[in-house]
Formats: structure tokens, sequence, C-alpha cells
């Protein structure tokens, strides 16, 4: 998964695999900052959009579920994230 940072383009990731390897890359080459989401404290810097890539929702949703991860992004996207 990716996410914004708030003060520049920004993305994060949640599972990298090679095609998550190649959309960051493709993002960079535009100006679009990318970080990671590996954890639940990564999700406390503040996001100014988020990308998820697709094919894997489901992994994705345990994944999230099993780092503690999904309540905290799910309001963070209530909020108003743009995903």
């Amino acid at each position: 998964m990716l996410a914004e940072l708030s003060e520049d383009l920004g993305e994060a990731m949640v599972g990298i695999n090679e095609q998550e390897i190649e959309l960051i890359q493709v993002l960079s080459s535009i100006g679009v900052e990318c970080v990671e989401l590996r954890e639940a404290a990564d999700l406390e810097q503040p996001l100014a959009g988020l990308v998820l890539p697709g094919g894997e929702s489901t992994v994705q949703g345990k994944l999230l579920r099993d780092l503690d991860m999904y309540a905290a992004l799910r309001a963070k996207i209530v909020a108003g994230l743009p995903v």
C-alpha cells in the first residue's frame, strides 16, 4: 500500500512485491515521494493520500488486521484520506 506524505506528494506500501516496486519507481519518476507502510507506527506520520495496489485485496486485508493497522487506516480513509 502506498501513502502520500502531506507536505510533498509521497506514497507508502504494505507487502512489497515486484509490481509494487515498479509502481514506486513510476511514482518516484514523476516526483511522488513513496513511503512503505509496514507497521502501525508508520500510520502516525502525516499522509496526503493512499495507493492500494490491486489484485491482492484479501491478502492486504489479512495483513492489515494481523499488523493492527486496519482500524487506524480505515479511520484515516473515513476522515477523508484520498485513496
